[in-house]
C-alpha cells in the first residue's frame, strides 16, 4: 500500500521564481505548489539556481519534495535546416494567399533543458550558467541600447541591480517598457519590438546543446527537453533525443492534449523519462495550476529521483 501511495503523486518539475522572469519568490512558488496538492516538485529559473535553496526549504515545510533545477538555453544546430524548411513553407503559403509575410528566422535555433540533480554551486555548472547569464546581459543590454535608438528610453537601474543577482531577459524589459508608458502590455512589447525579426530584437549566442547534455551527464545530473512541442520545427522531439537527451516534458501548458499522448508514447519507445511541469512564472497570467501528471507516468530516470 505504501509503494502504490508513492506512486500516484502530482509532480511539477518546471517554475519560475523572480530569479528569473517569474515574479513570486520561490518561497511563495512552493506554497502554491504545496496548496495545488503537488508532492514533488522543482524551481527551475532560467539560467540560474540562485532561488533553488529557499525553494527547497519552504516546500519541505509543506511537505512537498525538491528536486534541485535549472532551464538552460542552449542552441541545437540540426534544427536549423528544418526550421528554414518550415519558414519556406510558411512564406511561400503567405504569398500565395496574399497575408503578411512570415519573418524569417535567425540566430540559433533555442531548446531549453531543464537539469535536475544538480547541486546549486557545482563549480562547472555554475561557470556554464555564468556564460549564459554573460550573453544575456550582453544581449538585453543591446536591445536596451536599440529602445533608446528608437526614442523609448528606459530607467535602466533595476536592470542592472538584477545583472548582478539574477537572470535576465526580454520579458525585464517589456515590463521596463509598461512602466514607462512606451506601451501598455508586456504583450504589446513583445509584438512591437522585442519579439523576432522586430526592430529592438538581438539574436542570441546560445551554448551548444550537445556540449550542455554531455556536461550534465559528467555531473551526474539528467537533462530533459523543455516543452520540444513550443516553436521546434516538426519532428525536433526525435532529433533530440538522437542528441542523447535523458527526457522531454511531454506535459506542458502550450502542448495539446493529442501532442501529450504522442510525446508521452515517444518517451516510453525510446525508454526515456516523460515530465510534466506547469511552467508557472506570473500570478496575473493565470493562477498556479498543478498539472495533471503523475510519479508513475514519468519513467526513465527521472522517475528515480521522485
Amino acid at each position: 500500500m505504501q509503494r502504490h501511495r508513492l506512486a500516484r503523486v502530482l509532480i511539477d518539475l518546471h517554475s519560475h521564481s523572480l530569479h528569473s522572469d517569474g515574479t513570486l519568490p520561490p518561497c511563495e512558488v512552493a506554497r502554491r505548489m504545496a496548496r495545488a496538492g503537488v508532492a514533488v516538485g522543482a524551481l527551475t529559473d532560467h539560467d540560474t539556481m540562485a532561488g533553488v535553496a529557499e525553494f527547497r526549504r519552504e516546500a519541505t515545510l509543506h511537505g512537498v519534495k525538491a528536486l534541485s533545477g535549472v532551464e538552460l538555453s542552449c542552441g541545437f544546430s540540426a534544427l536549423e535546416a528544418p526550421r528554414r524548411l518550415a519558414w519556406e513553407a510558411r512564406l511561400a503559403e503567405a504569398v500565395a494567399q496574399g497575408r503578411p509575410l512570415p519573418v524569417e528566422p535567425s540566430g540559433p535555433v533555442e531548446v531549453h533543458l531543464l537539469v535536475f540533480g544538480i547541486q546549486p554551486g557545482e563549480p562547472e555548472l555554475e561557470e556554464f550558467i555564468a556564460s549564459i547569464r554573460a550573453m544575456r546581459r550582453e544581449r538585453v543590454l543591446g536591445m536596451a541600447a536599440r529602445l533608446d535608438e528608437l526614442g523609448l528610453p528606459l530607467e535602466l537601474d533595476s536592470l542592472r541591480r538584477r545583472l548582478d543577482s539574477g537572470t535576465v531577459g526580454r520579458p525585464h524589459l517589456a515590463r521596463l517598457m509598461v512602466a514607462a508608458g512606451h506601451v501598455d502590455s508586456v504583450n504589446a512589447a513583445f509584438l512591437h519590438y522585442l519579439a523576432e525579426g522586430r526592430q529592438a530584437w538581438q539574436a542570441k549566442d546560445l551554448p551548444d546543446l550537445g556540449k550542455a547534455v554531455d556536461l550534465v551527464h559528467r555531473l551526474g545530473g539528467l537533462a530533459i527537453v523543455a516543452h520540444p512541442g513550443k516553436g521546434l520545427p516538426e519532428g525536433a522531439a526525435l532529433q533530440l533525443l538522437d542528441a542523447g537527451v535523458d527526457g522531454l516534458e511531454a506535459r506542458h501548458p502550450s502542448h495539446r492534449s493529442q501532442l501529450v499522448g504522442d510525446l508521452q508514447a515517444l518517451c516510453r519507445r525510446n525508454r526515456v523519462s516523460a515530465s510534466a511541469g506547469s511552467d508557472f512564472h506570473d500570478p496575473n497570467q493565470g493562477r498556479y495550476t498543478a498539472p495533471a501528471w503523475t510519479r508513475e507516468e514519468v519513467g526513465g530516470l527521472l522517475q528515480e529521483l521522485l
